[in-house]
């Protein structure tokens, strides 16, 4: 679950930045095997961003009750940290699909 996806057909691992290319693009080629496939998000993801809000809202009720000359900036930055953690996992919950013949088909005569 938490890793770098793979190429569904020659299993050929994707780094951190072309993940996150694919994943803009939905509908990628292979550099190694050139063949076709989907990226899309794992459901996980959401599990794993509950998790970061939750601990989110009580980092900031610690904060709360343990700090006393407490601004909202500080508040804000360690919101905006946990939300940057969910940023940068999202490659990790990506997840490469073959796509069905039938669209490679379609496609392929559009091009035509």
């Amino acid at each position: 679950m938490f890793r770098l996806p793979v190429c569904p057909h020659c299993k050929t691992v994707y780094h951190y930045q072309d993940t996150k290319k694919a994943l803009k693009k939905k509908h990628c080629t292979c550099y190694h095997c050139e063949k076709d496939f989907k990226a899309g998000i794992f459901p996980g993801i959401l599990v794993i961003g509950c998790i970061i809000v939750a601990l989110s809202i009580l980092t900031n009720m610690f904060l709360l009750t343990r700090m006393k000359s407490l601004n909202l900036i500080i508040l804000f930055v360690s919101t905006f940290l946990f939300l940057g953690l969910l940023y940068v996992l999202i490659p990790f919950f990506v997840s490469f699909k073959k796509e069905d013949e039938k669209m490679n088909k379609k496609t392929n005569k559009k091009s035509k």
